[in-house]
């Protein structure tokens, strides 16, 4: 992996995009692959956007966690599910939880520290997978906005990441308020 992919990794949620579809699947892949190795698998549960055969990931093994909605109001019920459930959930946890100093806890990776020093439970980070942004942009624009950049805003201090692919970044499809909160590979 290049520094180039290593520095994409660190965002919180990226864009991947270009025309030559070979290109976009071999960044996608080794961005997805190196976020799952950063981290074991039982702590971690996938959300795949899209159709897996597509991409080559009909036969994803392990201990993972994986959802996969294929169908295009499944994916952004999926998506508003951890936007409105999840997201809120875990940060009214964390901000309920105290650490040793009485101050509220902020990140899923203090949260989870905190609990294994206690010996509770972690909470799991989540990967959110979009194979094709063009295609729920184009099926309902403003919900799936909405909930893109809201996750992309405030999901990774609670452990939800994305990654997600675009074939032709056109204006209806990465707009501006995406931009602000989207890196673009």
């Amino acid at each position: 992996m290049n520094q180039e992919e290593m520095d994409l990794l660190k965002r919180g949620s990226i864009i991947i995009s270009s025309k030559d579809e070979m290109e976009r699947r071999e960044l996608f892949h080794s961005v997805v692959q190196r976020f799952i190795n950063s981290i074991t698998p039982d702590s971690l549960r996938i959300y795949f956007l899209g159709n897996l055969k597509d991409y080559g990931w009909s036969e994803m093994t392990g201990d993972m966690k994986i959802s996969v909605k294929d169908d295009l109001q499944e994916s952004l019920d999926a998506l508003n599910c951890l936007l409105y459930d999840e997201l809120v959930v875990r940060k009214m946890l964390f901000d309920r939880t105290e650490d040793e100093d009485q101050d509220p806890v902020r990140t899923i990776r203090s949260y989870n520290r905190l609990m294994d020093r206690r010996k509770r439970t972690k909470v799991r980070y989540i990967l959110v997978i979009i194979s094709e942004l063009d295609v729920l942009m184009k099926y309902n624009p403003e919900e799936t906005e909405e909930a893109v950049c809201r996750l992309a805003q405030l999901g990774e201090d609670v452990g939800i990441y994305m990654v997600i692919g675009i074939k032709n970044p056109e204006p209806g499809i990465y707009t501006e308020f995406m931009k602000k909160y989207l890196v673009m590979r």
